[in-house]
C-alpha cells in the first residue's frame, strides 16, 4: 500500500476505492458512497484507516458534483470518467438528511 500525495486519490486505498465505482449505475454509485461515508460517521472516535481513506475519496466525489463548489478533481488523479451521472438533488440526499428525495428531487 503507497501514498504519493495529499490529495484525496493520492493512496493505492483511494484508488482502488474509485477503480470499484467504474462500470457502477448511478444508483449504485450513490449507495457506496453513502456507505464509506457512513461507515466514518457511525465509527465513533475511532476511524479505520481505510475507512477513512475511502470516506474522503468519497467526500471529494460529491463536493466536486456541487455547481459552483470549487472543488476539482484532477484527471490525472482521480476517476478516468466523471463517475455520477446524475442530477444535483442527489447530491444533497447522499449528502445527508434533507428534504430532497434520491427518486423525486427537492420536495
Amino acid at each position: 500500500m503507497g501514498t504519493w500525495g495529499t490529495g484525496p486519490f493520492d493512496s493505492d486505498l483511494a484508488a482502488d476505492f474509485v477503480d470499484e465505482l467504474e462500470g457502477l449505475s448511478s444508483e449504485q454509485i450513490i449507495d457506496v458512497l453513502h456507505g464509506a461515508l457512513q461507515r466514518v460517521a457511525d465509527s465513533g472516535t475511532r476511524v479505520d484507516g481505510g475507512d477513512g481513506v475511502e470516506a474522503v475519496a468519497a467526500a471529494a466525489l460529491v463536493a466536486a458534483q456541487v455547481p459552483g463548489s470549487g472543488i476539482l478533481i484532477d484527471p490525472d488523479d482521480g476517476p478516468k470518467e466523471p463517475l455520477l451521472n446524475c442530477q444535483y438533488p442527489y447530491v444533497h440526499w447522499l449528502a445527508g438528511p434533507s428534504t430532497v428525495s434520491p427518486k423525486t428531487g427537492p420536495s
